[in-house]
């Protein structure tokens, strides 16, 4: 049976599908490339669950907002960036959230990709925002942190996870430049 077909069945989305298949062992299920942008969205949605809430999520290309819908907008965000790098935006947003989810105890978490300029001048900024109890002043784990981190020097940028302000929270931030595809 077809993965859209058993979507459409279960409300499961066509990604945990895939992936709950594959931890089952089974293979050949793969899905269309969508995009950076509808990929960013999607796992924005997923969050979802573990969150109890929707984000929010404000996409930008040079200071403007992408809205949903924008085609030819949305093709210019995913032409910026490379394909490695792209992978890498993606890894953070859905690591970010994640944190969230599971330490943030946050009732709200906002998230936003902006991508200012072009390559090779040009960068790409992931932010995610959330209101929760902050970060714990002795973390044993630091494993996703660690991970954001060797993934921003991968491509010489950088990571930092801090107190998102005065009233609490934290805030990621992740930013690496743009690069020619190749």
């Amino acid at each position: 049976m077809q993965v859209a077909i058993l979507s459409a069945r279960t409300g499961w989305h066509t990604d945990e599908l895939c992936r709950a298949l594959a931890a089952r062992g089974h293979i050949g299920c793969t899905l269309p490339y969508e995009g950076l942008l509808a990929t960013i969205r999607r796992e924005a949605s997923l969050a979802r669950t573990g969150l109890g809430f929707a984000p929010s999520l404000v996409v930008e290309l040079d200071d403007d907002p992408v809205p949903d819908g924008a085609s030819i907008a949305a093709d210019r965000f995913d032409g910026r960036i490379a394909a490695a790098l792209a992978d890498d935006v993606v890894a953070v947003v859905r690591e970010g959230l994640a944190n969230a989810a599971r330490h943030a105890h946050a009732s709200s978490v906002g998230v936003r990709v902006a991508v200012t300029g072009a390559a090779p001048f040009g960068e790409v900024l992931v932010e995610v925002v959330d209101d929760g109890q902050g970060l714990a002043e002795n973390r044993e784990r630091r494993s996703g942190t660690a991970n954001l981190e060797a993934r921003a020097r991968q491509h010489r940028g950088t990571s930092e996870l801090g107190p998102a302000g005065d009233e609490g929270g934290t805030r990621l931030v992740w930013r690496a430049p743009l690069t020619e595809a190749g």
